[in-house]
């Protein structure tokens, strides 16, 4: 069994293409385990009702996926998302990680920081970026 994290965010111009990278692997759907999963800044040990079904980026992934033939499992990080992201991937013991890479200039990725460019370093599994 191949077992892929697909980390959400928001924007689901980025979920539509990484959905469409997932589509793209090679075998057959009934192979593949997608685990979807949205992390978001501020929601450390949140327990509000943001459960990961109500988020709108993460049912869109689940339908389209399942549509698709995938099995799929919805999660919820509740720590930091580069935290969050990297340490479903460890339980789920995934084979791949398939992030949404957003448009920011060199300044603003400077000051914020890059969820995408910190789950790179600090995870030892293969990372897909999928342009927006």
């Amino acid at each position: 069994m191949f077992r892929v994290l697909v980390a959400v965010s928001d924007e689901e111009e980025a979920v539509g293409k990484q959905v469409s990278f997932v589509e793209s692997l090679p075998g057959d759907t009934d192979e593949v385990e997608v685990t979807v999963v949205h992390a978001m800044e501020g929601r450390k040990g949140s327990r509000d009702l943001q459960k990961p079904d109500r988020i709108r980026s993460v049912r869109k992934a689940a339908r389209e996926l399942s549509e698709a033939g995938y099995t799929v499992a919805e999660e919820d990080a509740r720590e930091d998302p580069v935290e969050g992201i990297v340490a479903i991937a460890n339980d789920i013991d995934a084979d791949l990680i398939v992030l949404g890479g957003r448009k920011r200039t060199p300044t603003g990725k400077a000051l914020f920081g890059s969820v995408t460019q910190s789950v790179i370093l600090n995870t030892e599994r293969p990372v897909t970026v999928t342009g927006v």
